[in-house]
């Protein structure tokens, strides 16, 4: 998937920088952003088939970039949309005619795209419609309070430097790219006005919570619409590509600082597997450190809960949601117990959630739970207060017994 994306990317630079020297440049960006996302692979591969749609003006071929970009919303749902967005306005800025025939085009690949959505989602819409829109819509919304950083949108300004950059250059090229659809009709130029809605996607990805993994999505995005710069005039072409060159600088100086320090981090504090040991352990890697403590620990939930019996896998606390380890039902081999399995602040710190929980605790007749967690818990001002009634519930009905490194195993009373 990660070559997927990153070929996809390079031929997107290449389409709309006309050279495949600049498209290198844009390839060498995405190799220092080197994280698979299916989605926005996928969202590359729309506005592909949406430019030969343009170019052919061909229907099918745009509702085909529909059926693209509503399989990346399988994937992710925010991506999905914005792909949706993204076509449809290459669509848009593409083809030639008045604008009942651009609008009809454009509205066709949308619903092309919302169609192949709630086919994917077919089962899940009719089994459970009301929780389908509470996990696609509901809980994201609800974990962006705790999810963003002191300081909003400009907190992305308070890290490296690469941060700030990064924002800058995707909302200059977002909105200059998505303006696009203000303009004339242009087939060749309409795949930069989907750029710029994925730019504009990224920004806010980035901004609400500016770390490493969310900065990914910009700097590829960045790389690609350096790529714009290059005109085909041949007048301009030299400052354009300078312009294009320090443009890609910003995502390559990631690759080279920022990889570097990891390198190097992992040097002064090594990976290992925990062997073959523990079935489908073998390529799991945890801190040095914590090998033995970690095998302890399945060995113990292993000997504590029958073979087909679940286990409840908990915080420290759940009125601040931190880390839930999901892979130790993996690695133990060992069912979960819950609806939720994965916790999310702002939606497990509810309790209605933590009643359901508690709830299916009770109905599997849970008799271990392990809890991980940090010691200490930052505070943010603002940050929307969590219920205890998880924490108060699981107290009153079980024990502390043992711990194998951070982790605590709680026992019925």
């Amino acid at each position: 998937m990660l070559a997927a994306q990153t070929w996809l990317a390079w031929h997107v630079a290449v389409r709309v920088s006309g050279s495949r020297f600049v498209g290198g440049l844009a390839f060498v960006a995405c190799l220092a952003f080197a994280y698979p996302y299916p989605s926005l692979a996928l969202a590359f591969a729309a506005l592909l088939v949406a430019r030969r749609a343009v170019l052919e003006s061909s229907l099918p071929r745009a509702l085909l970039a529909g059926v693209v970009a509503g399989v990346a919303g399988w994937f992710r749902q925010d991506v999905g949309f914005v792909a949706t967005l993204a076509t449809a306005a290459v669509i848009w800025s593409g083809t030639e005619g008045t604008w009942r025939v651009r609008a009809a085009r454009a509205a066709a690949t949308g619903c092309a795209a919302a169609a192949t959505l709630a086919l994917l989602l077919l089962p899940a819409i009719l089994a459970a419609p009301d929780r389908l829109w509470e996990g696609l819509v509901t809980n994201p919304a609800a974990t962006v309070p705790f999810r963003s950083v002191e300081g909003g949108w400009l907190a992305v300004f308070r890290q490296e430097w690469v941060f700030g950059a990064v924002a800058i250059l995707a909302a200059v090229g977002g909105v200059l790219g998505a303006g696009r659809i203000l303009a004339r009709p242009d087939p060749s130029r309409a795949l930069v006005a989907g750029l710029g809605f994925l730019a504009l996607w990224a920004l806010r990805y980035l901004c609400l919570r500016p770390d490493t993994h969310h900065l990914i999505p910009a700097g590829i995005l960045v790389g690609v619409l350096g790529a714009t710069a290059v005109p085909r005039a041949s007048g301009l072409r030299v400052p354009a590509f300078l312009v294009c060159a320090a443009t890609l600088l910003v995502p390559f100086g990631r690759s080279a600082g920022a990889r570097a320090a990891e390198l190097l981090g992992r040097r002064a504090a090594p990976v290992a597997t925990l062997g073959d040991t523990l079935p489908g352990a073998t390529m799991l890697y945890v801190p040095a450190n914590e090998v033995a403590s970690y095998r302890r620990l399945v060995e113990r939930v292993q000997a504590l809960v029958p073979q087909g019996r679940p286990f409840f896998s908990a915080c420290r606390r759940h009125d601040f949601i931190h880390d839930q380890d999901l892979l130790l039902h993996f690695v133990a081999d060992r069912p979960a117990t819950p609806f939720d399995w994965h916790f999310d602040p702002g939606v497990t710190t509810r309790e209605d959630v933590q009643r359901r929980l508690a709830a299916d605790v009770a109905r599997d007749d849970i008799r271990v739970v392990v809890r991980t967690g940090p010691r200490t818990f930052p505070e943010f001002a603002g940050m929307p207060p969590g219920s205890g009634f998880l924490d108060a519930w699981l107290a009153e009905r079980f024990r502390h017994a043992e711990s194998a490194g951070k982790y605590e195993i709680w026992l019925r009373k």
